[in-house]
């Protein structure tokens, strides 16, 4: 069993457990908390007329119980985006970058030339929360107004790029041993076998590329079986 196709079976487990832990957050945790949350609106609703400082304080309840199904919702998409299973790749990218630009005002555009076909299920969800991160780093750093995407077939694979015309990445930020979401970003690309490179320079900008090998077919067969 060679390296990629060992590295694709790991990924296919760990990724089929993170689905099955996100729904059962989200349909147990989630459910018990929205339970909690109709009984506390209904004792709102029987308060006696007058009692201000219970009112205030069951508001309090109710205020807190919706910011844990807050949490609970972005704790299970975090583990694994629902609606990556239910709209496909394509899909999935396309509502990421917009609610990416309505958070901050920063224009993208996109060019996917892939059919959600072209992607085994785990690939797919790894390719994703790279793009995640791109854009995360692309917010929190760059100082970017416009961000280019694109996802495009190569010989021999796929390849991500997300570049921006912000501040410039340097080399010294590239390397650091702090630099988590680059260093998280590089390992899902090399559980796939493939390859992360960053490129950037003062005031011209920031490239990130992502190529992921899909020539083998045996990386199919073996990690997803179910595919044949």
């Amino acid at each position: 069993m060679n390296k990629l196709l060992l590295c694709a079976q790991l990924e296919s487990a760990r990724e089929h457990e993170r689905k099955a832990i996100s729904r059962e957050i989200h349909d147990e945790l989630g459910q018990l908390l929205t339970g909690l949350a109709f009984e506390i609106s209904w004792l709102h609703r029987k308060l006696p007329a007058g009692n201000r400082e219970l009112s205030e304080r069951i508001k309090g309840m109710k205020a807190l119980v919706d910011a844990g199904i807050k949490e609970v919702q972005k704790i299970s998409a975090g583990l694994r985006p629902r609606y990556l299973d239910d709209v496909g790749t394509r899909a999935a990218l396309d509502w990421e970058t917009g609610q990416f630009t309505n958070r901050t005002g920063i224009r993208c555009t996109q060019a996917i030339d892939i059919s959600d076909s072209d992607l085994p299920p785990d690939f797919s969800a790894e390719i994703f929360r790279i793009f995640q991160e791109a854009l995360t780093n692309v917010a929190r750093h760059s100082r970017a107004t416009d961000v280019a995407i694109s996802l495009k077939h190569t010989r021999g694979g796929l390849e991500l790029e997300i570049r921006d015309n912000g501040r410039g990445i340097a080399q010294h930020e590239i390397d650091s041993p702090c630099a988590y979401g680059l260093m998280g970003m590089r390992e899902r690309a090399e559980m796939l076998g493939g390859k992360l490179r960053i490129s950037g320079s003062h005031g011209t900008g920031t490239t990130v590329t992502v190529t992921i090998p899909l020539e083998e077919e045996e990386i199919r067969q073996h990690a997803y079986p179910d595919s044949r």
